[in-house]
């Protein structure tokens, strides 16, 4: 399908958005847009050989390049494969805030700190959807996220400088997360974090669940460790 020159000129911005990354209702106008015209968005994109994934409900829109293609994290290590060391790795281009490095146009693979908390903070969206509230809104404080992920360190957290050092590291992971665009802090340094609802179409419920099944092994096989070392005389 060839848009008009009026058309296409009109729909430019919500195009371009399209290819970069996500769409979200908090792009207010472009969102409006895609509502109104949606199937021409996606009968264009079609001829492109591209295909529109449209939640109307969780507020998000992204491309993918088949019908059936799933999201997820494509990790540069196995999951629980051991403690993560040293400082949490550059995520590249998943710095810059627009959410473009996640696109289906631009792949990358991601760290695994940056990945552990993006299925974390999918399964406490989950959790939060599955619980009675009347709130749309999943909010968490800097040190609900620090809790999340001290599961998974093997640092003791009773204070003195390791501490400060890998809460400083979990504070540059949170902030890869919200450069992602999968978290937004509500007021600058605030640290209060809004979880984003476009995480569900990058870390879909097969995969969660997935990862939760690994998270409990890895868990279960730690606690193991710990009272090994607690019995050597």
């Amino acid at each position: 399908m060839e848009l008009s020159e009026k058309k296409n000129r009109e729909l430019k911005p919500l195009l371009v958005k399209l290819l970069q990354g996500f769409v979200t209702t908090e792009n207010r106008k472009t969102w409006e847009t895609l509502v109104l015209r949606q199937e021409e968005v996606r009968s264009y994109f079609r001829s492109l050989g591209l295909f529109l994934h449209f939640s109307r409900e969780d507020g998000y829109a992204f491309l993918k390049t088949s019908p059936d293609e799933k999201l997820k994290p494509e990790a540069d290590e196995d999951f629980f494969a051991g403690h993560p060391e040293g400082e949490a790795d550059e995520a590249g281009d998943a710095e810059n805030g627009d959410l473009s490095s996640i696109s289906l146009v631009r792949k990358m693979p991601l760290p695994f700190d940056v990945s552990l908390l993006l299925v974390l903070l999918r399964e406490a969206l989950e959790q939060y959807d599955e619980s009675v509230s009347d709130n749309y809104r999943l909010i968490l404080k800097r040190a609900d996220i620090h809790e999340m992920l001290k599961t998974f360190y093997p640092l003791p957290f009773s204070g003195g400088g390791d501490e400060i050092k890998i809460l400083r590291r979990f504070d540059s992971i949170i902030m890869k997360v919200v450069g992602m665009g999968f978290l937004k802090e509500l007021k600058k340094n605030s640290g209060v974090f809004e979880v984003r609802r476009v995480i569900k179409a990058f870390i879909s419920a097969s995969f969660l669940q997935e990862m939760k099944d690994e998270m409990a092994k890895f868990v279960k096989n730690k606690n193991k460790e710990n009272q090994d070392v607690g019995e050597i005389p």
